[in-house]
């Protein structure tokens, strides 16, 4: 049973018990009145336990319909699936390991290249018999061929640019497995927010219901007027759509955590509750709160912040990688002209099988010239070697084509470089401020509560003496309800505006070992004392 209802049910008692005995003080006449106010008084005390039976069975259903039951979750454990699990990490690793492979395809060239071979030439008869017998007019022989590249410059660059862009997709890697982390973090936020407002919704309704018992109970003995049933009716009618709403949003913000962990989307949790102190700055690790007491610690800790992200996001990391790739080929295009490619080979051919023809073939004299030893003859295995030095002279200005555009590219990945530094400085700059901002609206927001609450708590008392009218605790009623789902808001703002911070310096606390957060802390310790 919630509180506020319980204390409002023992102030309308204990309103109406003074108000039987300040009636029976004026003696019998007022009988009459003394028995009508014991009755109604039993009707009370006997729909007041209905109501309490009634919302201890909604208490019951509203745990099951309100996302009660499920698997336990933690932020770190969710966060943890969603790397499992995602698709997109698994496209990314995707594009990582068609990198690998670009870079092993591209080291194959400097590894030996063998190749069979088959070959069956005829040529025309006058020349085979022109040849006497040199130059087969038929035959048939297969062969084996091996290349190895002695050096080529083009070869050589274009490996060492492929192992460069395969580093720079893993960086990619890294940056997409921080992006699904923000994202299973921020759903999970969103999920604990809706299921606090839905809760808050709950809350209202069944102190709204009570309202409308001691609005009932008023009319009933005279004290309060008709009209006041009706507004805490329409009132109850409108909270009640107010909560299906509540709870859909609930639904809603569920499903989008089960996309962003990557599992199935009907999948129900039981979320466990973050809690944030009133002066919990940044991280939840106390070790960094000493360090962030004055304003000037708070100054260096955002250009710390900075340099943390300009040296650990992987984003920048996968953009230097890119630069470094593209100036070894922008190199190897200016030495094209000037550095030789070497390379040696080696080939054997076998014969199978040939048919040698003479200008006398078919006579006696033929016979025996083919028969002879006057007619040279040769071994069935034919092999070369060589080596092979190329270097190109003209190619209709290829060459300073290549490295005007290799420039450009390098220029816009520098360009590209700026503008994401530009953009990084900004988001942990934005977030620092942003905490600045929440961190002290939880603390204002719950002082605001508490005030609201005892605010409503002594309004109901007084409305149920018949002191003040209804539009007054309506009035405290909306504060009090406002007020705490301002506490969510504000809450949900700062973790919000902590996890995208953790985002933009590329270190996520949840991830990370004691040891690493105590290496930030003196990270940040060593900064202050330069």
């Amino acid at each position: 049973m919630d509180v506020r209802l319980f204390r409002g049910s023992l102030f309308a008692f204990r309103s109406f018990f003074t108000s039987l005995v300040r009636h029976s003080l004026f003696g019998m006449r007022h009988s009459l009145f003394v028995f009508r106010s014991i009755f109604n008084l039993l009707l009370w005390v006997t729909g007041f336990g209905l109501v309490w039976l009634g919302f201890s069975v909604l208490n019951a259903a509203a745990g099951t319909t309100a996302g009660e039951w499920g698997e336990e979750l933690s932020l770190t454990a969710g966060m943890d699936i969603a790397v499992a699990n995602n698709p997109e990490l698994a496209i990314q690793r995707d594009q990582v390991e068609i990198a690998r492979q670009d870079a092993n395809r591209a080291k194959s060239y400097l590894l030996p290249q063998v190749g069979g071979n088959s070959r069956y030439l005829q040529i025309d008869r006058d020349s085979a018999e022109a040849s006497f017998g040199a130059q087969p007019e038929r035959q048939t022989s297969i062969g084996v061929k091996a290349q190895q590249m002695i050096y080529d410059d083009q070869i050589v660059s274009n490996y060492r640019a492929a192992l460069r862009l395969h580093q720079g997709r893993e960086f990619d890697l890294d940056s997409v497995r921080l992006d699904v982390m923000q994202q299973a973090a921020l759903r999970y936020l969103d999920f604990l927010a809706a299921r606090a407002l839905a809760r808050i919704e709950r809350e209202n309704l069944k102190l709204t219901e009570s309202n409308l018992e001691v609005a009932r109970l008023r009319s009933r003995v005279g004290v309060g007027e008709p009209q006041e049933v009706y507004r805490w009716e329409a009132n109850r009618a409108s909270q009640e759509a107010a909560l299906l709403s509540a709870e859909a949003r609930t639904e809603q913000a569920r499903v989008a955590l089960n996309r962003a962990l990557g599992v199935d989307q009907g999948r129900r949790w039981r979320p466990e509750e973050i809690q944030v102190a009133d002066d919990q700055r940044y991280f939840f690790d106390p070790r960094m709160r000493p360090l962030l007491m004055t304003g000037d610690q708070q100054e260096a800790f955002r250009a710390f912040a900075v340099d943390l992200a300009f040296t650990d996001q992987p984003v920048l990391k996968a953009l230097e990688r890119a630069i470094e790739a593209q100036r070894i080929l922008l190199g190897q295009q200016r030495r094209r002209f000037l550095l030789p490619s070497f390379s040696t080979g080696f080939q054997i051919d076998h014969r199978l099988d040939s048919d040698t023809v003479t200008p006398f073939s078919g006579s006696s004299l033929g016979s025996q010239l083919l028969s002879s030893d006057s007619l040279i003859e040769t071994d069935d295995d034919q092999w070369a070697w060589s080596v092979t030095a190329s270097l190109p002279l003209f190619e209709g200005g290829r060459r300073s084509y290549d490295v005007a555009r290799s420039r450009a590219e390098i220029r816009r990945l520098e360009n590209s470089r700026t503008q994401i530094k530009q953009a990084i400085e900004q988001g942990v700059r934005a977030a620092l401020y942003g905490i600045d901002g929440s961190q002290p609206g939880v603390r204002l927001a719950r002082q605001a509560l508490a005030s609201a609450d005892k605010n409503l708590e002594v309004v109901r008392d007084q409305y149920a003496r018949g002191v003040v009218p209804i539009i007054t605790l309506l009035d405290a009623q909306n504060r009090a309800f406002s007020a705490a789902q301002q506490v969510v808001i504000a809450r949900t703002s700062y973790l919000d505006d902590l996890i995208k911070f953790q985002r933009a310096i590329a270190w996520f606390e949840t991830s990370k070992t004691d040891q690493e957060r105590r290496e930030l802390v003196e990270r940040f310790r060593a900064y202050l004392g330069r």
